[in-house]
């Protein structure tokens, strides 16, 4: 859970959909979980 927060508190949380994602949360959960890259992240 502690990954999961840091990585969020990284994000924008603008949830502005530019990762390919609906949300920060969501782009969160696949940043961990399918180690998507964290630099689709505008």
């Amino acid at each position: 859970m502690t990954m999961f927060l840091d990585v969020l508190k990284t994000l924008p949380r603008t949830n502005c959909g530019e990762c390919g994602q609906a949300t920060c949360m969501a782009f969160a959960t696949q940043v961990i979980k399918e180690g998507e890259d964290l630099g689709k992240c505008p």
